[in-house]
C-alpha cells in the first residue's frame, strides 16, 4: 500500500509500501493522529476538519473533486428579466473576464477553484494572475489574486410608455410585458385623479371604471409566467374566465391584446 500526499488538490509525493492498518472495532485499540501510545503529541494545538475514511483508495480525480466541493461556496441569482451582465471570475491561481452578455432567469454561481457562472469557468480559458489581475469592472482600478465572481449588470428593460393624447380631456399610459416574470412599476398621481383601468395578465383579464385615485404613489405589476397583473390592491388575481383576445377601446381605439399590460386612461 502506499501513501499519496496531495496538498490543494494537487499531488506531492508518494511513498513506498507500507504495511496495512488495520481497524479492529471489537477489541479495545485506538486509532490515533496527532498523538502516539507514550502520550506524548505530534502536534499541539492543531485542528482537523471535515476527516474521513473511505473504504478504498481515491483516484486523483477522486481527490480533485473533493478538494473542489471543499474550496467553493455557492450562491445563486435570479434576474427576472433580460439584463447585461460583466464578469469577472478568478480562483487561486487564473482568471477570465467576460465581455458583456445578456441573460435571463436563474444562475448558479461557484466561488472558490475553480469560480464558475453557469457554465462559464476558469477551468476554461482562464489566464494566470501571477502576483494578480487589475480590473476596472468595479469602476475602479483593483488588482485581485484569490477566488471571487465579481458581476457588473445593467437592466434592459425598455421604459413605459409615453403619455398618450386620446383627447383633450383624456390621456394614458400604457405598461407592457417586457420580462418572464412579473415586472413592477410605480406612478405617482401628484393630485387626486380620475383613472379607468386595463388590466390584463397572460391569463385573465379586469377592466375597471372610471374613479378617482388618491394623489400618491401607486405600484403596477404586469404579470407572466402565470403572475397576475395588477394596480395597487385591483388586480386579476379576483378574475375566473381566461381570455383568449381581449379587445378593449380604452386607449380610444379599439384594439386586441392577447398578452399582459396595464393601461391607465
Amino acid at each position: 500500500m502506499k501513501l499519496h500526499i496531495y496538498k490543494n488538490g494537487t499531488l506531492l509525493s508518494s511513498s513506498g509500501n507500507l504495511t496495512r492498518l488495520n481497524f479492529n472495532t471489537e477489541s479495545n485499540s485506538v486509532f490515533l493522529i496527532g498523538y502516539n501510545t507514550t502520550g506524548d503529541y505530534i502536534f499541539k494545538n492543531k485542528s482537523l476538519e471535515d476527516f474521513r475514511i473511505y473504504n478504498k483508495s481515491l483516484s486523483t480525480g477522486e481527490i480533485t473533486q473533493l478538494y473542489n466541493q471543499v474550496m467553493q461556496t455557492s450562491y445563486s441569482i435570479n434576474f427576472p428579466q433580460n439584463t447585461v451582465v460583466q464578469l469577472l471570475l478568478s480562483d487561486n491561481l487564473k482568471y477570465i473576464e467576460e465581455t458583456p452578455l445578456t441573460i435571463n432567469g436563474q444562475t448558479t454561481i461557484n466561488v472558490g477553484n475553480p469560480s464558475t457562472f453557469n457554465t462559464i469557468t476558469t477551468n476554461t480559458n482562464a489566464i494566470a494572475f501571477n502576483s494578480g489581475y487589475v480590473s476596472t469592472i468595479t469602476g475602479t482600478s483593483i488588482t485581485y489574486n484569490s477566488p471571487l465572481v465579481i458581476i457588473r449588470y445593467r437592466y434592459t428593460r425598455p421604459p413605459a410608455s409615453q403619455v398618450q393624447t386620446i383627447n383633450s380631456n383624456y390621456k394614458y399610459f400604457s405598461f407592457a410585458r417586457t420580462a418572464l416574470n412579473q415586472t413592477l412599476h410605480s406612478m405617482n398621481f401628484l393630485e387626486n385623479t380620475e383613472v379607468q383601468l386595463a388590466i390584463l395578465s397572460n391569463t385573465y383579464s379586469k377592466y375597471v371604471s372610471p374613479f378617482i385615485q388618491p394623489a400618491g404613489k401607486i405600484n403596477i405589476i404586469v404579470g407572466n409566467s402565470g403572475g397576475h397583473s395588477s394596480f395597487g390592491s385591483i388586480s386579476t388575481n379576483t378574475e375566473t374566465t381566461p381570455y383568449n383576445t381581449a379587445n378593449s377601446d380604452i386607449t380610444g381605439t379599439n384594439t386586441s391584446y392577447t398578452q399582459a399590460i396595464v393601461i391607465i386612461r
